[in-house]
């Protein structure tokens, strides 16, 4: 702004001011006649120029009214605002990364649980098939024996009565 006034104030203003006079005459009464009023205007004069000061002279807009130091006031004052009003965004801003924070590592401790717990049920339900297996295993093979066993005897009770 002070670059404005700093330009402007290097240049002369013509500044054209006008002059008009007018001047009237009394009415003139005498007591012996009636009474006549005369008025006499005078032609008005041609506008004359007359040069003002330089503006450099005069004192610029801003310390006039005192706008230079008001500016700094409120720039100062808008800065501590700004400061003001990012730290108190800061600080509003910790429990809500706080809460992420948290979630986060939450998820990823479920996961992890998870995780853990389902390798250990898998690996006991291995374990507890394999055992089933093994046990039906044992069951099949002394079905199948029995089996066998009962057939010998019946092939074998069909033969001696033969070979006797």
């Amino acid at each position: 702004m002070e670059s404005i006034f700093e330009t402007t104030s290097q240049m002369d203003v013509q500044t054209p001011t006008s002059v008009a006079s007018l001047s009237m005459s009394a009415p003139t009464i005498t007591p012996s006649t009636i009474a006549t009023i005369t008025t006499t205007l005078q032609a008005p004069t041609p506008p004359t120029t007359a040069s003002s000061t330089r503006l450099q002279d005069l004192p610029d807009f801003g310390s006039l009214f005192g706008f230079d130091n008001r500016l700094k006031t409120l720039e100062v004052n808008f800065s501590e605002f700004m400061q003001t009003n990012q730290f108190a965004e800061a600080v509003s801003a910790i429990p809500r990364i706080v809460q992420r924070y948290t979630d986060q590592r939450m998820n990823e401790e479920v996961k992890i649980a998870v995780q853990i717990q389902f390798d250990r049920l898998r690996d006991e339900a291995y374990t507890d098939n394999d055992e089933f297996l093994k046990t039906i295993d044992k069951n099949m093979q002394k079905i199948i024996k029995e089996q066998v066993k009962e057939q010998v005897k019946v092939q074998v009770s069909k033969i001696l009565p033969k070979i006797e």
